[in-house]
């Protein structure tokens, strides 16, 4: 009797020094692994996924200290060229190779996001989220002007005003409204001077209209036209590479005045 006790004493021990091991065999890698992760300072985090609409994979600003944003957005693309001139220049694909170019400019000292790269169609929705989801400083869109009057020529800038046309064509407030409008204004001036001294075009002025891409933004913004493709001594320079860096390094000049007079 006493023989079988001790039997099952001994088996019941041998049970629970089993469980133990056991249960240090799986805490023993864990916390190894936890405090490798702490001594390496790394901190694993789920990314949140962008806003629907997001023009393009992205995250918001890591710090107040990054490099500060500048949100290019070069107008039309995919099903919508935008005008085109009588030669056959399309304001969707001068415009984006303007802002790609405007964005090389920028590369060194800024974080530059353009809402496309390529041909594709976006939503002037689409091109204020991501602005916004970025936390972005400025935000340019660049467009072509267009005009029955052939003669027409020059760069155009444009700042919202505040109200907007609705599609039963309505004329009704803006979400932007007229917040910001003094900084919009300033950033505006500052390109439009840039451009001109660059390229020594004509500006044809500062305009204040309702831009539906300018539309629910929270960063000075405006709508830059670098030229009139509808007039054909423009349209031919729109076509030429070099045209299009001027264009580019007076864009990327205004900017750069404007952040840095803003800091």
């Amino acid at each position: 009797m006493i023989v079988a006790g001790r039997d099952r004493t001994v088996s019941s021990l041998g049970t629970v020094a089993i469980a133990l091991l056991l249960i240090v065999a799986v805490l023993v890698p864990a916390a190894g692994a936890a405090a490798a992760a702490e001594e390496n300072g790394r901190v694993e985090t789920e990314e949140l996924p962008a806003p629907d609409g997001a023009a393009e994979e992205s995250a918001p600003r890591s710090s107040p200290a990054s490099k500060p944003v500048v949100v290019l957005d070069p107008g039309h693309g995919g099903g919508d060229p935008g005008e085109t001139g009588a030669a056959g220049t399309r304001e969707e694909d001068v415009v984006l190779d303007i802002a790609l170019r405007t964005a090389e400019l920028l590369a060194d000292g800024f974080e530059v996001i353009l809402t496309r790269r390529e041909d594709v169609a976006l939503t002037h929705e689409q091109r204020a989220n991501e602005a916004n989801y970025r936390d972005a400083d400025v935000f340019v869109s660049i467009h072509l002007g267009a005009s029955s009057a052939v003669s027409a020529n020059g760069v155009g800038v444009f700042v919202s005003s505040g109200t907007m046309t609705t599609p039963a064509g309505r004329t009704i407030a803006s979400r932007t409204g007229q917040n910001g409008q003094t900084e919009n204004r300033r950033l505006a001036e500052q390109v439009a001077s840039s451009i001109h001294a660059s390229t020594a075009s004509t500006v044809r002025g500062i305009h204040t209209a309702p831009c539906r891409v300018l539309e629910g933004l929270t960063m000075p913004a405006v709508l830059v036209e670098a030229g009139f493709v509808t007039n054909p001594v423009e349209e031919e320079l729109l076509a030429g590479e070099s045209y299009r860096q001027t264009r580019a390094e007076g864009l990327a000049e205004g900017i750069r005045a404007f952040l840095a007079s803003d800091r």
